[in-house]
């Protein structure tokens, strides 16, 4: 039986305002129509949700679901099980869809443990979010990422790079992560680095286009954004160092930004559990400018810009796309663009073809929040009903 889901106002993730005075259709786990009210029939059950917004369900574009997002965020998956890791992750991935997120970006995890839960997700076996996940992240011999072996894979060389590509591949991996720079909270290291050679960059968006792979990189300096723009890879994390003519080059290529300004924030702002060295915070200051800078030139150039929170790395929840929402907004997107940022935009740069808004044909991953968030951006945490593919789940609070 179809469903009809009234509420005060529906965001579809697409248009540039909310939809009044009409319901959203539900019909075998996909989005049938937005319909006005008065043209609904008796064949079909109504729920309403008074004072509520309807809206596509919340997708986090950057998230390592195996750290757990403490002050020492890999304390545990470095010494537990991989069996107690993929129940621990289970456990987060289920929180996050309570909370409103119905899809994540894995940026790296331990090998194997997000395919098997993406896997379970699609199989029915566990209620979590639509994952896409790189697997494992790669890396150079010896360099930032490579996360005492356990969640990073060392390669070297242009046809080592090809190589480990198909193997991801092979894995299951639904893209590939280069770690084309070093990071902030790397102690002694410049935020400038750049690991892989260009030669390498280029083989890895060669041999992983070729086989229907996207390419994320995490890249920090200018340096690494520049080789990374020029191996004409398909999204850049972070990126505090852009520049106007990168930025240009960036929005012409299609290349997508994810800028994880929580991160950056909170290392230039840390709260009393995270200690930093003193190289660190100064390197953290100096990064939250540029992120911020960063965001009004990908504005300005017409860079299509994502919303990922990092979540699980030091002191960052799982579920805290919200303030990463806001942050978006705080910096220059509208806040309908700031959803559409997390929703239809993130859909594109996880290769959703059905998902991220509530067009007809859509899965019906979608959350009703009670309030405006148009007015305030805050009521994205007030959860009133969750459907995953057009099955009600209970919600549950979301991080601060």
């Amino acid at each position: 039986m179809k469903t009809a889901y009234r509420a005060a106002r529906i965001i579809d993730g697409v248009r540039g305002a909310a939809i009044e005075g009409h319901a959203l259709v539900v019909a075998d786990g996909r989005i049938e129509a937005i319909v006005p009210v008065a043209a609904l029939t008796g064949d079909v059950r109504i729920v309403n949700l008074p004072g509520c917004t309807l809206l596509p369900g919340l997708i986090d574009a950057h998230v390592h679901m195996v750290d757990d997002a403490s002050a020492r965020p890999r304390g545990l998956v470095e010494t537990e099980t991989s069996g107690m890791t993929l129940l621990r992750t289970a456990q987060r991935a289920a929180a996050c869809l309570r909370a409103g997120i119905t899809g994540l970006r894995d940026m790296g995890a331990s090998a194997g443990i997000m395919p098997t839960l993406r896997d379970a997700g699609l199989a029915g076996v566990l209620d979590i979010p639509r994952i896409i996940t790189c697997d494992t992240q790669l890396t150079i011999t010896g360099g930032y990422g490579r996360r005492f072996n356990v969640l990073g894979q060392e390669v070297d060389g242009v046809e080592g790079m090809r190589k480990q590509v198909r193997l991801h591949a092979k894995a299951g991996a639904d893209f590939i992560k280069l770690m084309v720079s070093g990071q902030v909270s790397n102690a002694g290291a410049g935020v400038d680095a750049v690991q892989f050679t260009q030669a390498e960059l280029d083989v890895a968006v060669e041999e992983a286009h070729r086989l229907g792979l996207r390419v994320a990189v995490h890249a920090i300096g200018l340096h690494g954004i520049r080789a990374s723009v020029r191996a004409g890879v398909d999204c850049i994390e972070h990126g505090n160092f852009l520049t106007v003519e990168l930025a240009a080059e960036m929005a012409a290529r299609g290349i997508f930004l994810v800028p994880t300004l929580l991160t950056y924030r909170l290392l230039a702002h840390p709260p009393a559990e995270l200690r930093l060295p003193h190289d660190v915070q100064a390197k953290a200051a100096i990064a939250w400018a540029a992120s911020r800078q960063a965001m009004v030139l990908a504005l300005e150039a017409g860079v299509c810009i994502g919303a990922g929170t990092d979540g699980g790395g030091p002191c960052i929840a799982h579920d805290a796309i919200v303030g990463e929402i806001i942050l978006l907004a705080e910096c220059g997107l509208s806040p309908v663009a700031a959803i559409a940022a997390a929703t239809s935009v993130n859909a594109q740069i996880l290769g959703l073809a059905d998902g991220g808004s509530l067009a007809p044909g859509q899965r019906a991953d979608v959350i009703a929040v009670r309030g405006n968030p148009l007015e305030d951006l805050c009521a994205l945490r007030n959860i009133e009903l969750v459907l995953l593919r057009g099955r009600a789940l209970a919600p549950a609070p979301a991080a601060l």
